[in-house]
């Protein structure tokens, strides 16, 4: 998967790849490539949800972007099943943390429960 992202994932943060994957389940992995190192990062950690979102020139990922998550379950926050809230992290160069309440925390914990009681 990580040859795969080095070729075709989306250009992010400037000089990395990003894709993610699953296991068929609604549940993905990230995985993040250095186009000039060559060295790549796996999450430890599986999101949820709708898709990811970045851009080229920026260091911010987000998972279950606003825009989509509306596309698919409407405007309503109160329509939004759980799991599938936005969510914000920065790319270290190495890692991804979590930003909540606007600061940006510790890298997420592993949530494969959040994933199963999907």
């Amino acid at each position: 998967m990580l040859r795969e992202t080095a070729r075709n994932g989306v250009k992010f943060a400037g000089r990395y790849a990003l894709s993610y994957w699953g296991c068929g389940s609604e549940c993905a992995q990230i995985g993040i490539v250095d186009l000039r190192t060559g060295r790549s990062y796996v999450s430890p950690f599986w999101v949820a949800g709708v898709g990811v979102k970045t851009r080229p020139d920026s260091r911010l990922l987000i998972v279950n972007d606003p825009a989509e998550v509306a596309k698919h379950f409407g405007d309503d926050v109160a329509t939004i099943p759980d799991g599938y809230q936005p969510e914000y992290y920065v790319w270290t160069g190495q890692k991804l943390l979590l930003i909540e309440g606007g600061k940006i925390g510790r890298e997420p914990q592993p949530f494969f429960e959040r994933c199963k009681e999907r």
